[in-house]
């Protein structure tokens, strides 16, 4: 909290005795109120403002202008860009993690009865549960068979262990079937 200050309070006298000094101090001429300026200051003043103008538009300074007012401002904006891009993009799911995930978060039950409806409605389902374990007891004969007719035959040979590839050739030196 500040205290009044209260003002000195002037008498006539001296407010006069101010003002009388304030006039001498006007009337006085200083030195400072009309420089002197020499003539070859006026004669190449043209020249010196030439001068600055084309120093101000020579290429070096317009080419710094520009760097600064566009190039550096448009250089931080795709920099910003591109970092925002990598940082900040969503991260989309493979197409493998779909539907797999999606089942293989269900319950086992679950699966069962949506495998078992899907099944009934086609009719097939049951008819291989009538038939029973047999439907999947096939003879050796037949396997050869279907190898041969729909494969090369090297993918029966490729097939083999070192044990069924010597057997074979044993049985085929003794001309025997396997």
């Amino acid at each position: 909290m500040k205290f009044r200050q209260e003002k000195p309070s002037l008498s006539e006298s001296d407010e006069q005795a101010l003002a009388h000094e304030i006039a001498d101090l006007a009337g006085q001429k200083s030195s400072l109120e009309h420089p002197v300026v020499s003539e070859t200051y006026w004669q190449s003043l043209i020249v010196r403002t030439n001068q600055r103008i084309d120093h101000v538009i020579s290429p070096m300074s317009l080419s710094i202008s520009w760097a600064l007012r566009v190039a550096i401002p448009g250089v931080v904006a795709v920099l910003s860009f591109v970092i925002g891009l990598h940082y900040y993009a969503p991260v989309r799911p493979s197409v493998e993690d779909g539907m797999n995930s999606a089942v293989q978060a269900l319950a086992d039950r679950d699966v069962d009865s949506m495998v078992t409806s899907s099944a009934l409605a086609d009719g097939t389902l049951q008819a291989a549960a009538t038939v029973g374990n047999q439907v999947f007891d096939v003879s050796k004969d037949q396997i050869v068979d279907y190898l041969i007719e729909n494969e090369r035959e090297t993918t029966l040979v490729e097939s083999l262990d070192d044990q069924q590839a010597n057997a074979l050739l044993i049985a085929l030196a003794n001309g025997t079937q396997y």
